[in-house]
């Protein structure tokens, strides 16, 4: 799933690749890289 968030976030594709963060969070929530990644996104 990393390689899709990486593969959106690339492409510039915000909506999905949040999508995908929010749901791989839910599997892993102490992925503090995706974590760091989700709240950039939400920042910005």
């Amino acid at each position: 799933m990393k390689d899709a968030i990486f593969f959106y976030r690339e492409s510039g594709n915000r909506e999905k690749e949040i999508e995908l963060l929010k749901q791989y969070l839910k599997v892993d929530p102490e992925d503090f890289e995706m974590q760091s990644m989700l709240d950039e996104e939400l920042d910005y």
